[in-house]
């Protein structure tokens, strides 16, 4: 990492980040995340109220914009293991978080966000999830 990352010296501006997972080969994989990193001395993670409100320009219907419960644990297990695995602080935010009722599940979300904030603090994963045939693998606590 440069020195440009939440968390390194020199680093006082926000940073944004995006990952659009897709994959259709086998079991459907879609997320899309948008990031937006502050920078602070500690590790926070927090997932916007409307990080779905898109839902809403599709369908018409607010009363569904709500993030489900899966999708943000996703998102903020995603978060945390970008920022551990780089060793970097700061406030994430997720801004937004795309899917579909098919082919979406809470570890799509998790492996997009990390890499939306790696995209964003522009750090490159030693030990990065990685999808095979079999679906998403991520990196055992001990990597």
């Amino acid at each position: 990492m440069d020195g440009s990352a939440p968390g390194r010296a020199g680093h006082d501006a926000q940073v944004e980040g995006e990952y659009w997972l897709k994959r259709q080969q086998g079991v459907g994989l879609w997320a899309r995340v948008h990031v937006c990193i502050e920078p602070g001395a500690h590790q926070v993670v927090k997932v916007a109220p409307d990080a779905c409100a898109w839902i809403a320009g599709i369908h018409g219907d607010n009363t569904a914009t709500g993030v489900p419960g899966d999708l943000r644990a996703g998102a903020e297990a995603g978060a945390r293991l970008a920022l551990s695995e780089a060793a970097a602080t700061g406030t994430v935010t997720v801004t937004q978080i795309q899917y579909t009722n098919i082919d979406t599940s809470s570890d799509d979300v998790r492996f997009a966000t990390a890499w939306a904030v790696w995209q964003a603090i522009g750090h490159q994963p030693r030990h990065a999830p990685y999808i095979d045939n079999e679906g998403i693998h991520f990196p055992s606590a001990d990597e």
